[in-house]
């Protein structure tokens, strides 16, 4: 199994952007980190979170995945980086169960966020 690098972030560094496009997801070991949306050039906070959680994983479950909201670092943030290549190598050892499972939940995040969004934004 490959080792993942540990990033660390300051107060209010972008650790990525709405509308790019993601590879890489992030266990927040230590800190807080804000997820946010622009809608009509307002700022929205949907989540403020802490250790321990994932976030970004949209972007290791969907290809060419474009990053849905802005995370930020509230305070001095740790971070556990997993990037696409060695998930997708996690993922072929396996059981296909299990990856037919995700790729099905994955599909419908995809499709209810999108439906969210477009609703948001009219």
């Amino acid at each position: 199994m490959q080792n993942f690098i540990v990033r660390n972030f300051n107060e209010s560094d972008v650790i990525f952007s709405e509308g790019s496009t993601g590879d890489t997801a992030y266990i927040l070991k230590a800190g807080r980190v804000e997820i946010s949306t622009r809608t009509n050039g307002k700022k929205s906070v949907l989540a403020e979170l802490a250790p321990v959680t994932i976030f970004g994983e949209m972007a290791l479950l969907s290809a060419e995945q474009k990053r849905m909201a802005t995370a930020r670092a509230l305070s001095y943030v740790e971070v556990i980086e997993i990037d696409k290549t060695a998930f997708d190598e996690l993922m072929a050892g396996s059981p296909t169960i299990i990856v037919t499972v995700l790729h099905a939940l994955t599909q419908r995040l995809v499709h209810t966020t999108a439906q969210l969004y477009s609703g948001i934004r009219k």
